[in-house]
Formats: structure tokens, C-alpha cells, sequence
């Protein structure tokens, strides 16, 4: 291969690199509505889990999960002053049923349910409080 060849292989995938990582850094953290009638159960979820009655948020997460406590702080602080909107947290290194089943494949994941455990809106990675509130805001106005 020419040296020339060479340099435009490699610049080519440092482009292609460049751009995927930018792309999963844009998508991370947002809260993303989900359309959909994809369930979860309190009993699913664990017998410490009671769902509010406008809904629930529930943080999955591992016991290595560098992101996990800023979300953790993001829910606590979104949920403030909120009637009605329960929190769980699911550890997912016990329950890798669960985790195959929702399709997690990084922690933190957040999921924000209805009343019903409809699955209304997802976060992966590390949380994006604007994007929360935006759907607790929906919550309280549909329930």
C-alpha cells in the first residue's frame, strides 16, 4: 500500500471515529419519549418497589456505575416537591433477566414510567435534569 493510500485510510477512520463519538455523546443522557406499550411491574422490578400514582422513575444500575451518582442526585433533586411520583432503584448485576429484557446495555439507564408501568421515557448514561423534568411535567399533566 502506498504511503499516500495509508494516510487516507487513516484519516478516514479517525473521521468515521470522531463522528460515532460524537454521536453517542450527543445521544447520552437524553431523555427520550418512547412510543410504545412496553410494561414493567412493581413485582418485576423488586418487593421494595411501590409505583406512584402519577408514576415512577427508576435508575438501573451497577455496583461499578461512575455515572450512577449524579443521576441518583439529578432524580432526587427533579423529584423534589413532586406529589404523586415515586423513585426505585434496581441493581442490575442481580438481575440480568431484567437487564435483557428492557435491552440495558449501560448504566446508568433511567427509566420513567406512567401509573401503569408503561415505559413513557428512557435516559441512558448520565442524566440530563432538563430533560427529566420535562417529562415529570408530562406525567403530572396526563395523570
Amino acid at each position: 500500500m502506498s504511503p499516500l493510500l495509508a494516510l487516507l485510510v487513516l484519516a478516514a477512520l479517525v473521521a468515521a471515529a470522531t463522528g460515532a463519538g460524537l454521536l453517542w455523546r450527543a445521544r447520552a443522557g437524553r431523555v427520550r419519549e418512547r412510543h410504545g406499550e412496553q410494561r414493567v411491574s412493581e413485582a418485576e422490578l423488586g418487593p421494595q418497589v411501590r409505583f406512584g400514582r402519577r408514576g415512577t422513575v427508576v435508575l438501573l444500575t451497577t455496583p461499578s456505575c461512575a455515572l450512577c451518582p449524579g443521576a441518583r442526585r439529578t432524580i432526587r433533586s427533579e423529584l423534589a416537591g413532586r406529589e404523586g411520583i415515586a423513585s426505585a432503584e434496581v441493581d442490575l448485576s442481580e438481575r440480568l433477566d431484567l437487564a435483557r429484557r428492557l435491552h440495558v446495555f449501560r448504566t446508568p439507564t433511567t427509566l420513567v414510567l406512567d401509573p401503569r408501568g408503561r415505559i413513557a421515557a428512557r435516559a441512558e448514561g448520565g442524566l440530563d435534569p432538563l430533560g427529566l423534568r420535562s417529562r415529570l411535567d408530562a406525567l403530572a399533566t396526563t395523570s
